[in-house]
């Protein structure tokens, strides 16, 4: 988790570059061997660029956030951009999220997006906390 840069997405040349203020994951050090499903947090990374920041001229901030609370994981995603426009937490990428969450976890993990105020969406994640054997 610690070495995830948040820029990675733009590499892809699948979205059009815009100013973002690029920073590494914030992550505490209990949190920093952890496991967790491949994708999970690209694509919510992804999700934000495209979703929320993309229709920004001014482009925006995306904070990767992971922390240990008990024997539980949260990774938090947040970015500013532009917020919910329409029905929020449908589409293809968080549906397949949430399946492939559910496949490793079952009821063990969730994902569910709230509003970043002033402005944004925050995505989080919830699973067991497991480290890398």
């Amino acid at each position: 988790i610690g070495m995830l840069p948040v820029a990675f997405c733009l590499s892809s040349g699948r979205l059009a570059p815009m100013i973002l203020d690029a920073r590494p994951v914030e992550a505490d050090p209990a949190v920093r061997e952890a496991s967790l499903p491949t994708m999970v947090v690209s694509t919510l990374v992804e999700n934000a660029v495209k979703h929320g920041l993309s229709a920004l001229p001014e482009g925006g901030e995306i904070v990767v956030q992971a922390h240990a609370a008990g024997d539980r994981l949260r990774i938090v995603v947040a970015d500013t951009g532009a917020g919910f426009v329409g029905v929020g937490g449908a589409g293809v990428g968080l549906a397949n999220t949430r399946a492939r969450l559910s496949a490793r976890y079952g009821a063990g993990a969730r994902l569910w997006l709230t509003e970043n105020l002033p402005r944004g969406v925050r995505a989080c994640v919830e699973l067991p906390l497991e480290t890398k054997a």
